[in-house]
């Protein structure tokens, strides 16, 4: 029987202790058909859901799912089918990946790995195209083994495995895939290259497979340099509150700065922006005039400049929640992105009498009675809290009168009691804080 070995570094993490499942894209095509086989027949595995995306963009598609389906009956394995909506705007081939990956999210739970069939074939062809779309990242770029998506872990196990052998597997395996009748036409780029130009070149350099990949991996060994460098750079001119030094980036130089912040958005699994957006967004950040606040969108984070520091966040929408009740034995409450705890302090803090404490979304021009009234955004403005969460504090109130500001830890920010509310020196009294997920 023809056997296929796994990459090194995806197995590792597919074997992990950490990892509690597979979850397998599943197009029902030769690749993910071999993967799906081999993952399933494999005596270490652990639990594994087989995803199906339907982009609508085939006819037929509906019976490609019902085969999905009846296949991994077969194998013992779960299945879920899902159909997605394709954003007609822009190049199709994108969007279906933007689509794609949008429903692999929503499936994944934590300690999931999503493992996806991509191989060595699929590799060169991103290797040309990115070398013919111009990519600002370094080397030949081809897909990594192993990446983050968010909280979790993405592999590509076949990633050093033929085509032909994947082919070869399949039929020994008595296996049937579906043929996808977009993969013949030559309309899209990555489908004119495996058509036409690969094919023609493998005929002149027999070897061009082997000669390429070994040129992709000793591109991967430099770029994991560069990834080293980049985290040594970040250790040293980052502070406790995840900013970055900006006379620190501007010390390193552009190339190296831009290879902090590119790596620290794959490290966190934010996908990455062209190399001309992000180097413009650099630039814009480091001539800023002290008072401006420039901002790089990304996509669905963001980088935020203040006080000298620029801040990768998560874009959230912001809600404006009701006001709430504090329930009488909770210790803390969890709100969209925040949690809020409440302590006993020995001395000191919130009247330990006020009859039911509520919370709700500071106000605009909102103000706390300290002796006399004064505005909490000021407050707040000159404890060197920044924008984003200036915008986003809960207050703690009572007859919609503000009762305390909550500490903000991670800015060192302490709680700030309106004097009614105050307990007596020497007195017990509540602690409010809030944590916000960065």
């Amino acid at each position: 029987m023809i056997r296929l070995d796994l990459d090194a570094e995806s197995a590792e993490s597919l074997f992990s202790a950490e990892t509690r499942r597979w979850v397998v894209g599943f197009s029902g095509g030769l690749d993910s058909m071999v993967l799906l086989h081999l993952l399933a027949n494999h005596p270490e595995r652990p639990d594994i859901l087989a995803v199906h995306i339907n982009h609508g963009l085939q006819a037929g598609s509906e019976s490609w799912a019902s085969h999905c389906s009846d296949v991994c009956k077969k194998l013992h394995i779960a299945f879920v089918a899902i159909t997605v909506t394709v954003d007609p705007s822009g190049s199709s081939e994108t969007q279906a990946r933007k689509s794609r990956y949008q429903a692999f999210e929503e499936v994944l739970q934590a300690h999931d790995v999503l493992v996806l069939a991509h191989h060595l074939d699929d590799q060169l062809e991103t290797a040309f195209l990115n070398l013919l779309r111009g990519s600002d990242a370094p080397g030949l770029l081809g897909m990594p083994a192993v990446r983050r998506l968010s909280t979790n872990l993405v592999c590509r196990p076949l990633l050093g495995v033929a085509g032909d052998a994947l082919k070869s597997y399949a039929v020994n395996h008595k296996l049937s895939w579906i043929e996808d009748p977009s993969n013949v036409t030559d309309l899209a780029d990555r489908n004119f290259l495996r058509n036409q130009i690969l094919p023609r070149l493998a005929d002149r350099f027999p070897d061009i497979r082997s000669k390429l990949a070994s040129g992709i991996q000793r591109d991967i060994q430099a770029r994991q340099l560069l990834y080293q460098l980049a985290r040594l750079d970040l250790a040293n001119i980052q502070d406790e509150q995840a900013g970055i030094s900006i006379p620190g980036l501007m010390q390193l130089g552009e190339d190296r700065a831009v290879n902090l912040l590119r790596t620290q958005l794959l490290d966190l699994g934010v996908a990455l922006p062209s190399g001309k957006h992000l180097r413009q967004g650099l630039a814009d950040m480091l001539a800023a005039e002290p008072d401006k606040s420039p901002v790089i969108n990304l996509n669905g984070y963001e980088y935020r400049r203040f006080q000298g520091r620029i801040f990768l966040r998560e874009v959230i929408q912001l809600v404006n929640w009701l006001t709430l009740d504090w329930p009488a034995q909770a210790h803390y409450l969890d709100i969209e992105e925040l949690r809020i705890t409440r302590e006993e302090m020995a001395t000191g803090g919130v009247s330990l009498s006020i009859d039911a404490p509520r919370l709700r979304l500071k106000q605009a021009g909102e103000v706390i009675f300290l002796g006399h009234n004064k505005k909490i955004n000021d407050i707040l403005r000159e404890a060197s809290v920044p924008s984003w969460i200036r915008s986003r504090l809960p207050v703690v109130v009572s007859d919609d009168q503000v009762v305390a500001v909550p500490a903000i830890p991670d800015w060192s920010f302490e709680q700030r009691v309106a004097t009614p509310y105050a307990v007596e020196a020497g007195s017990p009294g509540w602690c409010y804080k809030v944590f916000f997920r960065r």
